[in-house]
Formats: C-alpha cells, sequence, structure tokens
C-alpha cells in the first residue's frame, strides 16, 4: 500500500467516524482500495 493510499484510508475512516460512527469506519478501513478508486461513492 501506497502512502497516499494509506493517507487516504487514514482521512475517509476518519470522516466515516465522525459523520456516521465506528460501523461505518471499520467498513472503510477493512476495503480501502475500493473506496480509494471511488472517491465519490463516499
Amino acid at each position: 500500500m501506497t502512502l497516499d493510499r494509506q493517507i487516504a484510508s487514514a482521512l475517509i475512516a476518519d470522516h466515516a467516524r465522525r459523520r456516521v460512527g465506528s460501523d461505518a469506519a471499520v467498513r472503510a478501513a477493512s476495503a480501502p482500495g475500493r473506496f480509494v478508486a471511488e472517491p465519490g461513492a463516499a
């Protein structure tokens, strides 16, 4: 995993925690590639 992907995954997981809660954060952390590949979906 590149540094860019790690940063993106961390930002998405943090955003999910703030918005929805820990369940969404766990999903974001478990499938970072999908979320990074489809930023519009997040």
